[in-house]
């Protein structure tokens, strides 16, 4: 785990969420910039506590701490510290983001593929779009275009939804998926959060 200088943070004060960037490190004190929400910024002041949130290389961290410094000039900065205990955060608790990725799939064993588009995604499963029914417990594999990279992975069927349009919505959780793959999917899942909050989507 590695804070880096100019890395967007979600900063989380009084029941709010906002975006900030990394000014300066020194040591276990971060620099930080006036955090931000739905453009509209806000100022803290020493004491105050915060949790913070950031993507590492291949997972997303969280810790709370205080500020325990305040400039205005130049430019208005605060200062955190980092604390001792930094809390890794687990795939189950990440949230399931709305999100249409290109994706492809097919059942396990079988050699033919079908393209489709994600529905949702989470750092546990996934929702895509398809064609036809599949029954709870059938087993899938997929590939699914981040841009960034290609999530593969084989997936289990957990239940399925008839839409309007004559399509289904399939619900997958991974299965058995590789541990650092999933750790570069939070890594992702969280920093399109941050663009979507930093363009006042959310």
């Amino acid at each position: 785990m590695k804070l880096k200088v100019h890395q967007r943070i979600e900063l989380k004060f009084q029941g709010e969420t906002f975006i900030s960037r990394v000014e300066d490190i020194e040591g276990d004190k971060v620099c930080l910039g006036v955090p931000y929400s739905h453009g509209k910024d806000t100022y803290l002041r020493v004491g105050d506590e915060v949790l913070i949130t950031f993507a590492g290389l291949v997972a997303a961290y969280r810790f709370v701490t205080t500020v325990v410094g305040v400039e205005f000039s130049p430019v208005a900065v605060f200062y955190i510290k980092i604390p001792e205990n930094v809390e890794r955060i687990q795939q189950r608790e990440y949230v399931r983001v709305e999100v249409k990725l290109p994706c492809s799939y097919k059942r396990t064993g079988e050699t033919s593929t079908a393209d489709s588009v994600t529905v949702d995604i989470s750092g546990g499963g996934l929702r895509f779009s398809a064609a036809s029914d599949f029954e709870p417990g059938t087993r899938l594999e997929l590939s699914v275009d981040l841009k960034a990279f290609r999530l593969k992975v084989a997936a289990e069927v957990i239940r399925t939804i008839k839409g309007d349009n004559k399509k289904f919505d399939v619900c997958v959780k991974f299965f058995e998926p590789d541990e650092k793959m999933i750790d570069k999917l939070i890594s992702w899942i969280f920093s399109y959060q941050l663009e979507l909050r930093k363009k006042g989507l959310i």
